[in-house]
C-alpha cells in the first residue's frame, strides 16, 4: 500500500499489450513503476509453457484503490474459455495475473494469510467485495 487510497501492485499482461495497459494507467492517473519479464511461481511453471502465448511481463503500477477495483473486475469480465485469474496478496507487492489453461474459468483471490478463495465469474460482486476489504478500501 501506498499513500491512502492507492495501492501498489504487478499486473501480468502478453508482451504486446504491456504499453496499452501502461497507457491506461496513465490516462488514470496512476503510476508505472516499471516494467520486467514474468517469472511464474515453479508449481505454476507448466501452465505458462505452451510456445502460442506471448511472452508476460510484469507491469509495476501504483493505481487508486477503486480503479483497481475496476481494473480487475474488467478482467475477470473479460475471461475466455478455461483462464483463471488469480489476484494475490501473499508477497509484498499484490500480484494480478492470469493462468492461461485451466479446466474452467475461475478466480482465485489469494490473501494475505495464504489462504485461497474460489470464485466463478459470475460472482463478481462477491469478489469485488472480497477484494475492497482485502485492499482496505
Amino acid at each position: 500500500m501506498n499513500e491512502q487510497g492507492t495501492v501498489t501492485f504487478y499486473w501480468v499482461c502478453s508482451e504486446g499489450s504491456a504499453k496499452d495497459f501502461a497507457a491506461k494507467v496513465g490516462s488514470d492517473s496512476g503510476t508505472v513503476t516499471g516494467m520486467m519479464p514474468f517469472v511464474p511461481e515453479p508449481e505454476e511453471a507448466d501452465l505458462y509453457s505452451d510456445a502460442q502465448f506471448d511472452p508476460l511481463v510484469v507491469v509495476g503500477v501504483v493505481l487508486a484503490t477503486g480503479l483497481v477495483l475496476r481494473y480487475v473486475r474488467e478482467l475477470i469480465l473479460d475471461l475466455k474459455g478455461r483462464e483463471i485469474a488469480v489476484v494475490d496478496l501473499t508477497g509484498e507487492t499484490p500480484q494480478v495475473r492470469i493462468i492461461p489453461v485451466g479446466k474452467a474459468s475461475l478466480v482465485l483471490v489469494k490473501a494475505a494469510d495464504g489462504s485461497v478463495t474460489k470464485f466463478a465469474p459470475s460472482e463478481i460482486d462477491k469478489i469485488e467485495q472480497s477484494l475492497a476489504g482485502l485492499l482496505g478500501k
